[in-house]
């Protein structure tokens, strides 16, 4: 185990490409919640992706971008969304090529 004063470096280099798998549940459908992720999505510019009602209830997001952003949107739909999420869990994917906008799915 590392001390305190032993720095902690990641495999990955900084802010390098990330694409993520989101899955909320909670109170997140039938309040804006996905319109809400894709407007935040699109704020941020440069990361790309998707979002989606599931059948169970919970709402599922893939975002891609530089790590940096594709943080910074989750922390602004959990600022945002706060009050409808119950639950969020984040997993790690490989990126995609040729992926160009952020759309919700039907």
């Amino acid at each position: 185990m590392p001390d305190s004063h032993t720095p902690i470096h990641d495999a990955a280099p900084m802010d390098a490409l990330r694409r993520v798998r989101v899955r909320f549940s909670g109170r997140v459908q039938g309040v804006g919640f996905r319109a809400t992720v894709r407007s935040l999505a699109r704020q941020s510019q440069s990361v790309t992706g998707w979002v989606r009602n599931d059948a169970d209830g919970a709402v599922t997001m893939e975002a891609q971008g530089r790590d940096s952003r594709v943080s910074a949107l989750l922390d602004a739909i959990r600022r945002e969304m706060a009050s409808n999420i119950r639950h969020c869990e984040v997993s790690d994917l490989p990126p995609q090529s040729g992926e160009v906008g952020f759309d919700i799915r039907y």
